[in-house]
């Protein structure tokens, strides 16, 4: 039986060798037959590419839906030119088309470097490389910007005043308990919305992050941030901001901190808490901006603390949806004990998750100045 299964998976294997071969040799004689056609087709799909990754698709999407629209078009082009075409002329393979398109249009000069120009092979191979090479820096500079092209530098000053706000001793037992509306009362301002576009403008994503001192410290998650070349962050009142330095960033934990100039404005902190105080069954409450609603409250309880893929987070009942990660979470007292993370509420029931904000304590605590 063993070897049965054997000799047909050789069969199958041998089959498939062929026809790959074949279907590189077909590929092949159909570039040089079409070389025109074969190394535009290669400028396009290069061109959609680059598109399709600015429009903030997977790069799986982004190959799969060029390669779908390269064959359409090379398809339709060459029927259409073996319609018309004449095989006497082939001025597409003289030396200055050739050189013209190379500094143009690289994928195509290449294409017609090989398929079937006069040069010889040494400079072929050095007119290859050199133009490959500033093919791949053209595409480099019309990639999406990285994350930190979004802001200005942070400053020591910052760092510093981020440390000691996290660093603050609080005594719990000398702060009274407060309810919900007055939680909502003091604090609903002190969240934001954050929004992230790509470079066409696009909402990459819509969050939401807590202010932490006077001069603009703002905690979020960090996917809030981390793909745009644009975020804006907005308040309540109306009043937004697009202008933001980089406190703090941990991909690894979900944390980032960022800062914008509110100085002079109206803004209430939100107290930093012990997160290592909290225990199950607690009373938290949470305020974020689910679907861009801002400023809403919710309540729960803390429901478990787990350890999931090597990061402790806390289990709560209060729920969560699209747009309230980066929110806070409240104790009882008013201070921030977690931030808000995420749900699994699509396969079941009140499994949301929030990060204690002890995690960001640790971390702000080694940062170097």
């Amino acid at each position: 039986m063993k070897q049965h299964f054997r000799d047909m998976l050789g069969k199958i294997s041998a089959f498939l060798s062929r026809w790959s071969v074949r279907i590189l040799k077909a590929i092949k004689r159909d570039i040089k037959k079409h070389p025109l056609i074969s190394g535009a087709t290669l400028l396009i799909w290069f061109k959609l590419f680059i598109l399709f990754i600015q429009l903030n698709e997977s790069a799986f999407a982004s190959v799969y839906y060029t390669t779908q629209l390269c064959v359409i078009i090379y398809i339709a082009l060459t029927y259409i030119v073996d319609l018309i075409r004449d095989r006497k002329q082939k001025w597409y393979f003289r030396k200055g088309v050739v050189l013209i398109l190379l500094l143009l249009a690289p994928p195509l000069g290449i294409t017609l470097l090989w398929a079937g120009s006069s040069f010889k092979k040494n400079p072929k191979i050095a007119l290859t490389v050199i133009f490959s090479l500033f093919f791949a820096g053209q595409l480099l500079l019309q990639l999406p910007d990285k994350m930190e092209t979004v802001f200005i530098d942070a400053v020591d000053e910052d760092k510093r005043d981020l440390k000691s706000i996290l660093q603050s001793d609080l005594d719990p037992s000398q702060k009274e308990d407060l309810t919900t509306p007055q939680l909502a009362k003091y604090y609903s301002n002190s969240v934001v919305l954050i929004e992230s576009f790509n470079r066409t403008g696009k909402k990459l994503s819509m969050g939401s992050g807590f202010v932490v001192s006077k001069t603009g410290a703002i905690i979020t998650n960090h996917h809030n941030i981390e793909s745009a070349v644009k975020i804006e962050v907005r308040f309540p009142s109306g009043k937004s901001y697009d202008s933001s330095s980089l406190i703090f960033k941990d991909p690894s934990v979900d944390i980032a901190v960022i800062k914008i100039d509110i100085e002079g404005d109206d803004i209430t902190p939100i107290i930093i808490g012990d997160s290592d105080h909290l225990i199950i069954g607690e009373k938290v409450i949470a305020i974020g901006n689910p679907q861009g609603f801002q400023s809403t409250i919710s309540d729960g309880i803390i429901s478990g603390i787990r350890e999931i893929n090597g990061l402790v987070l806390l289990q709560i009942t209060v729920p969560l949806s699209p747009g309230s990660s980066g929110g806070v979470l409240l104790n009882s007292k008013g201070e921030a004990v977690g931030i808000t993370s995420y749900s699994l509420s699509d396969i079941s029931q009140n499994l949301n998750f929030a990060i204690p904000i002890n995690v960001l304590k640790s971390l702000v605590e080694k940062m170097e100045l």
